[in-house]
């Protein structure tokens, strides 16, 4: 996967602990499409799979140095940024310690790859 010119270090980090899962899993690169998520402060990636039925955007949460990863079905993004719908805001956000980017990367690749899979 090819990074993007956003300048957020702790997503790019979550990125880089994402590539070391899936090659662990041995999933293919070409399965996941990735692409930048901008909302104001939060500056991130998303990424959804190649049959464009999940997506997952991940960046430095707005009131703190925590991670938020919003989860969702593709068209609760807007098409363009990314930006979750008021479900996938409520329901499919979850937030992570500033810490823990190995942790924020395993719920992002379990809920796209391993969940999906089963």
């Amino acid at each position: 996967m090819k990074i993007s010119r956003i300048n957020n270090r702790k997503a790019k980090r979550v990125l880089s602990h994402i590539e070391e899962l899936l090659e662990g899993l041995g999933t293919p690169d070409d399965m996941l499409w990735l692409n930048h998520y901008c909302n104001g402060r939060e500056q991130g990636f998303a990424l959804s799979d190649r049959l464009c039925t999940l997506k997952v955007v991940w960046s430095e949460a707005r009131g703190s140095d925590n991670i938020v990863v919003y989860t969702g079905e593709f068209a609760d993004f807007e098409n363009h940024t990314n930006i979750p719908n008021a479900d996938a805001y409520t329901r499919g956000s979850k937030e992570f310690k500033f810490y823990q980017e190995r942790e924020a990367a395993q719920h992002i690749v379990d809920f796209l790859v391993v969940i999906k899979g089963s």
